[in-house]
């Protein structure tokens, strides 16, 4: 009886410790971090899917979210683990809408406002890959075939051929490699705790196996408080809170309804590289809008409209936020006048409607691009002031 005692006590040590041995090790998971080089003021709503290839464009959003920082561009970050073998491939479909929600953008063929990316790759078992994903606006109504992801206004594979390059701590990103690997596999699950989207549910039931999840999501997003950053460095410590959303979730703009528990004032970013700020004061039940406002500390000489385009500008209207090919401009001003455009011809938006208006060229995470603003969010407005 007594050498049964001890036999049973060895192998429950034994499995004390195989047990110790499977906790030390890595979990199996994508971290998707997503970011955007769009306006944050232009208000982008993202929608995440999950699935095989084979069917990620029948499958619904697992979840969206309006948020976007206006100092970064960040979005969020998502976390996928295998519904099944911890080698298994998946398939990621990401969707911002300008005008229109993501499953809308869905229905139109990512046409009339939309920018689509997707990704195609393979779980590691045991290690945590970082996939970054950048919602480009030089892809906006790019939708690319099935396989493919746009990548600075062109169309590329969209397999990550090598996952274990994903361990590394900047992550990986998509390749213009066209070969794939097979669309089969079990679903991998979605759980985004703290990631800064909202709580979505179900993503849907699939033949291939375990249905994506989301998971229930943390506390989302940047607080209301903080200063926004601009780029090139101008000092601003005037214009705060940075607008988010209201208490409902909603993205804060001009006339939307707004109560006592909603953000009662805020600012998103306006002008030439977002350099000024405009108010949302909540009166009467909806938000106001303020006009453009600049911090009266920043030298803004550089700005100032010149009497013709720049000889480097091109031909046709630029359009805000795809490629520039003149100098790049930033604050502070060193002296030296930026390369501007659109005085002759306006701009476009990043819906492609004409303004009247101006444009600069700002570096950015996806390469140079346009920054326009009308002639009333200029600081130097129809060339006079600065």
């Amino acid at each position: 009886m007594s050498y049964f005692r001890a036999a049973r006590h060895g192998r429950s040590c034994s499995a004390l410790v195989a047990l110790a041995l499977l906790g030390c090790r890595e979990p199996t998971q994508v971290v998707v971090e997503l970011s955007t080089d769009i306006r944050c003021s232009d208000n982008p709503r993202t929608g995440i899917s999950v699935g095989t290839l084979s069917e990620l464009e029948s499958r619904p959003m697992s979840t969206e979210t309006l948020r976007c920082d206006p100092a970064t561009g960040r979005i969020g970050s998502v976390v996928i683990v295998p519904g099944g073998e911890k080698d298994s491939e998946f398939a990621i479909r990401v969707v911002t809408g300008m005008t229109m929600s993501p499953d809308d953008c869905v229905r139109s063929g990512y046409q009339g406002g939309c920018v689509v990316a997707r990704r195609v790759l393979g779980f590691v078992p045991h290690e945590t890959l970082e996939l970054p994903i950048v919602m480009e606006a030089s892809c906006l109504d790019v939708p690319c075939g099935k396989t493919e992801t746009c990548h600075s206004g062109s169309c590329v594979s969209a397999t990550i051929q090598n996952p274990r390059a994903c361990t590394e701590p900047a992550g990986c990103d998509g390749s213009p490699d066209a070969s794939f690997g097979g669309s089969g596999g079990t679903d991998p699950i979605t759980n985004a705790a703290g990631s800064g989207f909202a709580t979505g549910g179900s993503s849907g039931s699939s033949a291939a196996g375990t249905s994506g999840n989301l998971g229930s999501g943390g506390t989302a997003g940047n607080a209301t408080g903080g200063t926004t950053a601009t780029s090139g460095g101008a000092p601003n410590t005037s214009f705060t809170p940075a607008c988010t959303t209201t208490a409902a979730g909603v993205g804060i703009y001009k006339d939307l309804a707004c109560t006592a528990v909603d953000p009662q004032l805020c600012y998103w970013p306006c002008g030439p590289l977002e350099t000024g700020h405009r108010s949302e004061t909540c009166s009467s039940g909806a938000y106001v809008e303020s006009g453009c406002q600049f911090p009266a500390d920043v030298d803004y000489s550089c700005f100032k409209v010149p009497l013709v385009d720049s000889p480097r500008c091109p031909t046709a209207a630029p359009l805000s936020g795809h490629p520039c090919n003149v100098s790049t401009c930033a604050l502070p001003c060193s002296g030296t006048a930026c390369e501007m455009c659109g005085v002759a011809s306006g701009y476009r938006d990043t819906l492609g409607a004409t303004k009247t208006g101006y444009c600069v060229c700002a570096p950015g995470p996806g390469g140079n691009q346009w920054s326009c603003a009308s002639t009333v969010s200029w600081p130097c407005p129809a060339g006079k002031g600065c």
